[in-house]
């Protein structure tokens, strides 16, 4: 396959999802955003959580923790970054 300067193959865009969505991790973000307006809710989350780990989710009114949540079962998209719910690719 001959690749244009710039573009990246389907094939290798799909690799790379699988590879993220099949972690060891129960929970799995990367660089997770969600903006409303010019409001900034979540800025660029990162997390790891191992199956069968027991993780707490604490911050202030406001930090984003509901926002998080809600965008891993996928009742609200992500503005940026990506996520997994085990081997299963959410946002």
């Amino acid at each position: 396959m001959v690749m244009m300067s710039g573009e990246e193959s389907d094939t290798s865009r799909r690799e790379e999802c699988r590879s993220f969505a099949t972690s060891t991790n129960a929970i799995s973000t990367e660089g997770l955003i969600r903006r409303f307006d010019d409001e900034l809710a979540v800025d660029n989350v990162n997390l790891a959580i191992p199956a069968g780990e027991i993780y707490g989710f604490l911050g202030p009114n406001g930090a984003g923790k509901s926002t998080t949540v809600l965008m891993l079962c996928t009742l609200l998209a992500p503005s940026g970054g990506r996520g997994a719910l085990g081997p299963t690719r959410v946002a």
